[in-house]
Formats: C-alpha cells, sequence, structure tokens
C-alpha cells in the first residue's frame, strides 16, 4: 500500500488464515508494557522505586480483560493469566505500601480489592496488617472470621496457615505485626 505522499504505508489490520490479524509493534500494546514494567520492577530492591514502577504497570489497566468478554475459546486462559498477573502486582504493590507505612492510605482499596477476590491470601493478609495498623485490630479479625467462614462454605477447607497465624498474631498484638524497617516483611 502506498501513502499519499508515494512513500509505503503500514497495513495494521490484514487478512490472515480465516480471520484478521493486528499487527502493531508491541510497545503499542498495554498488556506487553504491562508485563515489560513489571519485570524491571521486579529487579528494584527499593520499596519506593518498587512502588512507582508498579503503580506505572496498574496504571495500565482500565478495567477487566478484553472489557470483561469471557470466552470458551483457548484464547480466554490468556484473559485469566493477565488478571492473575494484574492481582499479583497488585499484591505486590501493597506489600511495599505496608513496609512503607502507608497503611492508612491502602486500607480503603484492599477492602475493596480483597473483598472481589476473596481467594487471594496475600490480599487478605495485607487487609488485616493494614486495618490492624491503623488501628482498627477488630475489624482486621473480622476480615479472617469472615474470610475463614467463606472458605468453609464455598470449598469445605479452613484458611491458610499463614492467615491463621497473623490473626493470632493481630489478636496479640504481636510487634511482628507492627511496622518494620524497609527490609523488614509483615
Amino acid at each position: 500500500m502506498r501513502a499519499a505522499d508515494g512513500g509505503s504505508t503500514h497495513r495494521a489490520l490484514v487478512t490472515e488464515h480465516d480471520g484478521y490479524m493486528l499487527r502493531i509493534p508491541a510497545r503499542m500494546v498495554d498488556a506487553y508494557r504491562f508485563r515489560e514494567i513489571v519485570a524491571r520492577a521486579r529487579q528494584i530492591r527499593s520499596d519506593l522505586r518498587l512502588r512507582d514502577l508498579l503503580r506505572q504497570a496498574l496504571d495500565l489497566w482500565r478495567g477487566p480483560v478484553l472489557g470483561g468478554w469471557a470466552s470458551t475459546h483457548p484464547d480466554h486462559s490468556l484473559c485469566e493469566s493477565l488478571e492473575s498477573a494484574r492481582l499479583t502486582v497488585a499484591e505486590d504493590l501493597y506489600e511495599a505500601e505496608l513496609r512503607l507505612g502507608n497503611h492508612e492510605l491502602v486500607v480503603d482499596d484492599l477492602i475493596e480489592l480483597s473483598a472481589t477476590n476473596p481467594n487471594r491470601d496475600r490480599l487478605t493478609a495485607a487487609l488485616m496488617v493494614a486495618l490492624h495498623r491503623a488501628g482498627r485490630s477488630t475489624e482486621a479479625a473480622a476480615v479472617f472470621h469472615q474470610r475463614r467462614r467463606w472458605l468453609r462454605n464455598e470449598y469445605g477447607v479452613n484458611a491458610a496457615p499463614t492467615l491463621q497465624r497473623l490473626h493470632i498474631a493481630i489478636l496479640r498484638h504481636d510487634p511482628a505485626v507492627e511496622l518494620r524497617t524497609a527490609s523488614g516483611r509483615f
């Protein structure tokens, strides 16, 4: 194909086999850019820089993959993989925020994200820690009990041992749950 000025142009949408193929540079695809930023973030040791990169990656999201369209096609696993990656990055981000002492800033976001993803133990743990550090230990304990009931009713299983230990530590006001230095974990 020729452009009006005589130069050639790139055809982004081409016919291939029994359908169409969109051919654009990878840097123009949000999913590719997301994975690229996350890969860079995995090399970072500073929680401040890690937080900034993870937020940059999550800012690329504008809703569910493919607008929430569910497919029975094999490509559906790609959508699930991307959604899982988004949640993992969110977990990493909130854990970094907690290490930075930003529990007050993230607690409301964690309440929403944890409620919509009750099967993600890291989100539940981060929420419990944020609530406890914000002086809302009773709510942190309630989150554990609610999650434990949900797991029992939905799957017939107990809460993970890590959540059980965290629950006990919160009840005891164990110093291990309190804010640590940037190198410590909660």
